[in-house]
Order: structure tokens, then sequence, then C-alpha cells
């Protein structure tokens, strides 16, 4: 509607959700009972090690899927079940001969070192797991004297204070 057009001439009373909404489905012909093509992927990092990550931080890593088979191959990964590691995309369809681009998202939850499984489910009958670590941190300052205060006098205008410090 021309009214909501921009979010501050709509009241939560007239406000309307979109028409259409976007949704991403995969499937497959293979009835139950049939056997599914075996799957000739290779992932281009086997194991995922994330590098240190700050407390309420995220780190991302991108890797690469590639289908070496001459049929598609559908791949589908498991949700983590920590709910500290997150794939984007969580599944798609893979052309023979091409690849995928698959980002995983590393967000800890506590000063832990975390080691984890991501589970990819290939064609709905393999599954691949891809060893995960990721190491949570929390920076810490300690002088090396007893004050825990760096203070530096009020100076004027060209005028320098100084101070040595030795950190940890």
């Amino acid at each position: 509607y021309k009214t909501q057009r921009n979010f501050r001439l709509v009241n939560d009373e007239s406000f309307t959700p979109p028409w259409c909404l976007t949704l991403r489905a995969i499937g497959h012909t293979f009835a139950a009972s049939n056997e599914q093509f075996i799957p000739d992927i290779r992932f281009h990092n086997r194991r995922l090690n994330f590098p240190a990550c700050h407390l309420g931080d995220s780190v991302f890593l991108t890797t690469r899927i590639t289908n070496n088979g001459n049929t598609p191959a559908l791949f589908r990964f498991k949700p983590d079940p920590a709910n500290v590691f997150d794939v984007r995309p969580t599944g798609g369809l893979i052309d023979k001969g091409k690849f995928q681009l698959v980002s995983f998202r590393f967000r800890p939850k506590e000063v832990i070192n975390y080691h984890s499984q991501i589970e990819c489910v290939l064609n709905n009958t393999h599954v691949v797991k891809l060893p995960t670590t990721g190491i949570s941190c929390m920076p810490r300052v300690k002088f090396d004297n007893d004050q825990s205060v760096l203070f530096f006098k009020p100076t004027c205008l060209g005028i320098v204070s100084k101070r040595i410090v030795t950190l940890r």
C-alpha cells in the first residue's frame, strides 16, 4: 500500500505483512524404496579450524563443495546441537561439474574451546562429518605493578604527560 512505503507512516494496527513470501524448497524424484546415486562430492576443507573469536563476536569461514559426478547432487547440513556453529546455505542442489560456496559461522557462547562435527547429508543417504574447532577468548590486560588504574595528569595544549607501564 502507498501508506506503508515508509515505516514512519505505519502504526501497528494498520501494518500488514507482505503479499509475497518466497520459500526455498528442495526435493528429489526417488521413491523411498529406490537406491539413490552415490554422490561424488569433494569438500575442499575437510577440517574447519576457526581462528580465535572474542566472546560475543562471530568468525566466518567459506569453503567450496564440488560435484565431480555426472549427476546432480543434493546436500543438506544438519543443525549444530550446541547452536555455536551455523551454515549458510543449509541445503541445495549442485549440478554436475559445478560447485557451491558454503559459509560457516562460529559464534561462541562462553570462553571455552569448542570441538564438534558438522554433518552434511548427501542425496539423503550418505553422511559426511566435518570436524570443527573453535576457540573463544576474552582478552585480559594485567599491569605489572600493583595498581590496576592508569592515570594521566591533566595537561595544557602542547604539554606532554608520560607514564611507563608494562602490560601483559
